[in-house]
């Protein structure tokens, strides 16, 4: 297996879109290739950084100025959860418990 092209020097520190990645000349293959993680819809990220709510909440708001609200925000900040939310996990974007 071949080893992915390098990203452009403006893509490989944070994450972008994959419209950025598009403009930016890479082609679709090379944002779905496996050094790249989708810490949410449409957004590519390095796929060695951690894997937290905290990053994926950093790559979405950073790309798209979304603002983080709600529960994903109490958890963040480690505000004390009602308890039927204690057990709450939160993976891959979902909520789950």
């Amino acid at each position: 297996m071949r080893e992915p092209s390098e990203l452009p020097p403006h893509l490989r520190h944070r994450p972008f879109t994959v419209a950025e990645a598009r403009t930016a000349g890479l082609s679709r293959r090379r944002t779905r290739a496996q050094d790249l993680a989708s810490p949410c819809y449409g957004v590519r990220a390095t796929a060695a950084a951690p894997d937290s709510l905290l990053a994926r909440v950093h790559a979405l708001t950073a790309v798209t100025g979304a603002v983080v609200s709600h529960l994903s925000a109490a958890v963040l900040w480690g505000f004390p959860l009602p308890r039927a939310l204690e057990n709450l996990a939160v993976t891959n974007g979902r909520q789950t418990g």
